[in-house]
């Protein structure tokens, strides 16, 4: 049997009556109506606190943020007017310091001005005095040099009538002269000119008549000359041809060159020079020093007044020529110790090359085993890693099946912590 419930209403005091069932769902609907509406009333409230406490909290962090910021605006304001106040007297006692630096610069150099000024004043005054000086001494000296030039043209005079006459009296005792004599006279004129300009000089040298006569011919002089280890330097056969000027039948310098270039040879002499006075009006013989090698090897033809320094240019050759010979003799024995050297080297790569044979043969066993060695290494590399590919797929497949569950599956005490950090966890998210 069905109970009928009484409802009244809140409106005009009706009462009405329900079954159970109707009562039931119009319970229901109330209760989930004042449910809802008391748990949107705390959720508001909730949320209305939670909005203020976070609009409180952020408002005394932000005040805080401004405190800090303020006071560091103070302090950069303090700060910066210290440093201005530091700046400006660093810069003022910069600029005292400059100011007293460059005041005594000024100093020193309107000093070392005034000091230049009165040495150019002493300077022009002193200028003055040796110029004056120099002058009245250039006029002395004029003066001086006017007197010797006409005291040298007087003696000039002289000398000129002198050798006029000399010349003349020359010429008359040449006309009275013999063929023979006058080429004697040469002979002795070069000779007194080695006497006075080599003699003394060359010390070493000599200058001596050829007397001997093998072939029927000979020289007038032979000279040779050596070096401190008795080396030759240099050898030379002279003769000497002069004739008169009156003479009828007048002699050329080729006559001559055969019987001297014989002559040379047979005394073992280097050069071969003619003293000559023939063919005076020949250009080809008075530029003082002319070579004929296109007729005969080492044959020179020279002037009376080129015969020391026909000496002179010979020896410095032949010393040129004598420490070629020396070089090349050093060259010389340099390649013989080239040589020796090279057979050393020989001999030592002969032996080297045997020693290197039973080096590689023993490097060859060492290889093979070596090779042995490598290839027992390679096989236990295999086997180990075979090892290893097998234990560590047996560890991978344990290792997949661990969970939590089973970990915990035996000790009651996890089991209670994890279901407690569950239970934290689900009220966390609601």
């Amino acid at each position: 049997m069905t109970s009928n419930k009484q409802i009244k209403c809140p409106e005009c005091d009706a009462i009405f009556k329900i079954d159970e069932t109707n009562y039931s769902s119009i319970v229901n609907q109330v209760r989930d109506h004042l449910f809802e509406e008391q748990l949107t009333k705390r959720v508001d409230s909730a949320v209305d606190s939670a909005v203020k406490i976070k609009e409180e909290e952020l408002k005394n962090y932000y005040l805080e943020v401004i405190n800090e910021k303020n006071l560091k605006i103070k302090d950069f304001e303090k700060n910066e007017e210290s440093y201005t106040k530091d700046k400006n007297t660093a810069l003022e006692k910069k600029e005292n310091t400059l100011t007293k630096y460059y005041e005594e610069i000024i100093a020193s150099k309107e000093e070392t001005i005034k000091d230049f000024e009165h040495k150019e004043e002493i300077f022009e005054k002193d200028k003055k005095i040796a110029v004056n000086e120099a002058v009245d001494s250039y006029k002395r000296s004029l003066d001086e040099v006017t007197v010797e030039k006409n005291s040298l043209k007087t003696l000039l005079d002289y000398v000129r009538k002198e050798h006029a006459e000399e010349i003349k009296m020359y010429k008359e005792n040449k006309k009275k002269l013999s063929t023979k004599m006058v080429g004697e006279s040469l002979e002795e004129s070069c000779l007194i000119d080695y006497d006075r300009y080599i003699r003394r000089i060359l010390t070493s040298a000599s200058f001596e008549k050829d007397h001997t006569s093998s072939t029927g011919t000979k020289g007038d002089y032979v000279f040779r000359d050596y070096d401190p280890h008795g080396n030759e330097i240099i050898s030379i056969m002279f003769d000497m041809k002069n004739e008169e000027e009156d003479t009828i039948h007048k002699q050329t310098n080729k006559e001559h060159f055969k019987k001297l270039d014989k002559d040379r040879r047979e005394k073992n002499c280097e050069y071969a020079v003619l003293v000559s006075n023939l063919e005076m009006d020949d250009e080809r013989y008075n530029s003082g020093f002319t070579t004929v090698y296109h007729e005969y090897p080492k044959m020179i033809v020279v002037r009376p007044n080129c015969f020391v320094s026909t000496i002179y240019t010979l020896r410095e050759l032949g010393l040129e020529l004598l420490e070629l010979k020396s070089n090349l003799e050093k060259e010389k024995s340099k390649t013989i110790d080239i040589k020796n050297f090279k057979e050393s080297l020989e001999s030592l790569q002969l032996s080297s090359s045997k020693n290197l044979k039973l080096i590689f043969k023993n490097i060859d066993a060492i290889i093979k085993k070596l090779d042995r060695i490598i290839k027992d290494a390679e096989d236990s590399k295999e086997i180990l890693l075979n090892s290893l590919t097998s234990n560590t797929k047996t560890l991978n497949k344990k290792l997949q099946g661990i969970s939590i569950e089973k970990l915990i599956k035996n000790n009651p005490t996890m089991t209670y912590m994890f279901e407690n950090l569950e239970k934290e966890v689900s009220i966390d998210v609601f």
